[in-house]
């Protein structure tokens, strides 16, 4: 019971990260460039270990709104795909 839980929860984590995902992707669409910027720091906010992590291995910070969204979408992308992996590890080893 208690592993079921765990799984729900990193599944959920995973369902986050893909609506911050098409969020990104949706105020891109449509030039809100503020809620762009609000939307890329409350991300970094959710992730502040895995932004370090992100920020030490790609030093060169993004310098227009656009790389902002890229670097966010990069971002996104890194830890979707390492909570993935931590939940097909977690189905697969239990």
């Amino acid at each position: 019971m208690h592993n079921q839980i765990k799984r729900i929860i990193k599944a959920k984590e995973i369902v986050d990260i893909i609506f911050d995902y098409n969020r990104m992707i949706y105020l891109w669409n449509i030039n809100d460039e503020y809620s762009i910027m609000i939307h890329i720091n409350s991300i970094y906010s959710k992730y502040p270990v895995e932004i370090c992590i992100y920020n030490a291995v790609n030093p060169i910070a993004p310098r227009t709104l656009e790389e902002n969204v890229m670097e966010g979408l990069r971002f996104l992308n890194g830890v979707l795909n390492a909570k993935m992996l931590d939940l097909a590890k977690d189905i697969y080893y239990h």
